[in-house]
């Protein structure tokens, strides 16, 4: 529930707070907290119990305003979620709770943050995402081995400068703050393993991002890129690059230098054309390049042996390379709503696809449609049955039977 260790359920149901026995020490702050709240509170739902010690807290979807003072009070707490409720202020008391490790109060309306939660030196996770705040206070600057942050979905316009205080960030979450500038800072949190800026409208990304060396996960989806930022190319520790939905014309040759890369997206955008030198990425397991202007794929997926998932539906394509069907441990294929007239005999050896999906290719999905027997669609009409695209149909047949879910139209 809280996503720290070493912690157990005292799972007795429904108990209400009135029913706990004497001897928990905190029991008459619970009962205090029942008041104000005006709610039950259970262990095993919204308690959590270690060494017979209120450890956990989970107020989320309470319709809460705000939350008691006497919270405070619970000083063995490590976990507070209060998610999804319509808290616009956090109280000066949660600065007391000094083992507090995770602080959940995502999908509120708080609009600031006491300077109080600067004393929560043991604080590794805080998500503050979807509330109303434009700025966070100096003090947080003290949370030396904060790990997580979620600042996503509020109303920064620049990054809080406190940030670069973090020394110990890894993970930082500021999507959706219809920030115009990438922050500079960001350079100073050499320990990120993990940046998601979507939906804001950066043009352009500083250089100095390239120490971020330790950067597994980046999301730069949705924003206003002029060209791919050809700096990400220098983040050799990549994994995961989301780069969808930002209007790119063009792919740098040297994208080919992220040979570590298991997933890209470029999903979204204008692309015409990709590099050659796309065949370093030999790692990939998963590829999206839906909803481009792609007229032709490179023959290079030879080299891409670890490819599962492989999206290149809603192009323009009307061919696609033999090389495609040398991807032994392909699962998922998306090629629809393209020009595709038939598929190359390579094909047939794509014997561990779970998911194709071949639709609105239209003069492609006509033939099929009208070939196969239309009770049984994956039976061969034996008119056919010498023709050219003999193979595939075989081919498609057998996916059928081993429980491949093929969408024609």
């Amino acid at each position: 529930m809280f996503g720290y260790q070493q912690t157990y359920k005292l799972n007795l149901g429904s108990v209400d707070m009135v029913d706990l026995d004497e001897s928990l020490p905190e029991a008459e702050v619970l009962r205090e907290l029942k008041g104000q709240l005006g709610i039950s509170l259970r262990i095993g739902r919204e308690i959590m119990i270690q060494n017979n010690h209120i450890v956990g807290m989970n107020l989320s979807g309470l319709n809460l305003t705000k939350l008691p003072d006497s919270i405070g009070d619970l000083q063995h707490l490590m976990g507070l979620k209060a998610i999804s409720n319509q808290i616009t202020s956090v109280p000066d008391s949660l600065g007391q709770l000094i083992h507090l490790h995770t602080l959940d109060l995502r999908r509120n309306r708080i609009k600031s943050i006491p300077n109080s939660l600067g004393k929560l030196r043991s604080l590794h996770t805080l998500s503050l995402s979807h509330n109303k705040l434009n700025t966070l206070p100096d003090e947080l600057g003290n949370l030396k081995e904060l790990k997580a942050l979620e600042i996503d979905a509020n109303q920064f316009k620049e990054l809080p400068e406190v940030l670069i205080h973090l020394s110990s960030l890894e993970s930082l979450d500021y999507s959706r703050n219809n920030s115009e500038n990438f922050p500079e800072i960001i350079y100073q949190l050499t320990n990120l393993h993990s940046l998601k800026a979507e939906m804001n409208h950066f043009r352009t990304l500083p250089d100095t991002i390239c120490n971020l060396k330790q950067l597994i996960t980046l999301d730069l989806s949705s924003n206003s890129f002029t060209e791919f930022p050809e700096a990400v190319c220098q983040l050799a520790s990549l994994r995961l690059l989301k780069i969808s939905g930002c209007r790119l014309k063009t792919i740098p040759k040297s994208l080919g230098r992220l040979s570590n890369l298991r997933s890209l997206d470029l999903g979204g955008n204008l692309l015409s054309e990709l590099p050659d030198e796309l065949r370093l990425l030999t790692k990939l397991t998963h590829l999206n390049l839906r909803g481009n202007s792609l007229t032709k794929l490179p023959d290079v997926f030879q080299d891409f042996q670890n490819l599962r998932v492989l999206q290149i539906g809603d192009n323009e394509l009307k061919t696609v390379p033999e090389s495609l069907g040398t991807l032994d441990n392909l699962r998922q294929l998306d090629l629809k709503k393209n020009l595709i007239s038939n598929l190359p005999e390579s094909f047939s050896n794509l014997k561990k696809l779970e998911f194709l999906d071949l639709s609105k290719n239209h003069t492609f999905s006509a033939f099929f449609l009208t070939h196969w027997v239309i009770d049984s669609p994956f039976e061969m009409d034996p008119m056919i049955e010498n023709g050219p695209v003999y193979q595939i149909q075989q081919w498609l047949t057998k996916l059928k039977q081993m429980g491949c879910t093929i969408i024609l139209k």
